[in-house]
């Protein structure tokens, strides 16, 4: 099952967009894991709220889907371009946003592009827990246009986390394997299994998996609209 974000008009009413308006953020190369992590948090204090509740919350609207990934679907309607017009804008997107890196497909006479980033650190706990063990968490998303005239579908993928035990890196100690790691399902992870370990650091993780899906799919429904550059349908040149 996937998660099907809801038409412009509703936008407001849903959770997706609750969180964050990308009005002055643009997905692309120099959005580093920092930078968004710090717009998070400026956001979440402004709603006074917590990542706990605010996982809790997507957790809600949010449900796994087949493979026990989280998966995004947005239809971006554009009826006044065509199919060609649409692949160009998207074909000068993927270029710009991965400098021709991991795209994993592109093929125009299918209308399809996909590529795959991975985002290291997205959340880690900070300090030894009572196991002495040091975390951080990994996601690895995919994004995806199919194209048809006049429309576009978006989806984004995440399969799962990758978990790395990163103690011997930050105390030294050689017993440790340095950044072993494992993957992780949602469904072992809180908030979707209200037992997991580590909960503040797993819903920082969601949390900036959701937003970052959110940016995603902004900056591609205003590449679609608008333009990349911005300017494109200006015709007087």
């Amino acid at each position: 099952m996937a998660y099907k974000l809801p038409p412009t008009a509703m936008k407001k009413t849903n959770i997706f967009f609750l969180f964050l308006l990308f009005s002055t953020m643009s997905y692309g190369q120099y959005i580093t894991v920092e930078e968004l992590n710090k717009t998070i948090e400026k956001d979440i204090k402004s709603k006074s709220s917590d990542y706990n509740s605010m996982a809790n919350a997507i957790m809600k609207e949010l449900p796994l889907d087949n493979n026990g990934g989280l998966t995004y679907v947005s239809i971006v309607e554009t009826p006044e371009k065509t199919k060609d017009q649409l692949y160009i804008i998207l074909n000068a997107w993927f270029l710009q946003n991965f400098d021709g890196k991991g795209i994993l497909i592109n093929d125009k006479e299918m209308g399809c592009l996909m590529a795959k980033e991975k985002f290291r650190k997205v959340s880690a706990n900070g300090a030894l827990t009572s196991s002495n063990t040091n975390y951080e968490v990994d996601i690895e998303p995919s994004i995806r246009t199919d194209i048809k005239k006049g429309k576009i579908r978006i989806t984004c993928n995440v399969p799962c986390y990758e978990l790395r035990d990163i103690t011997s890196k930050v105390w030294g100690r050689q017993a440790f394997k340095k950044d072993k790691s494992r993957s992780l399902a949602f469904s072992e992870s809180y908030p979707y299994n209200s037992k997991g370990f580590e909960k503040k650091m797993m819903s920082k993780a969601l949390v900036f998996t959701h937003y970052y899906t959110a940016l995603v799919v902004a900056d591609m429904e205003r590449a679609v609209k608008n333009g990349v550059i911005g300017n494109e349908a200006d015709d007087d040149w």
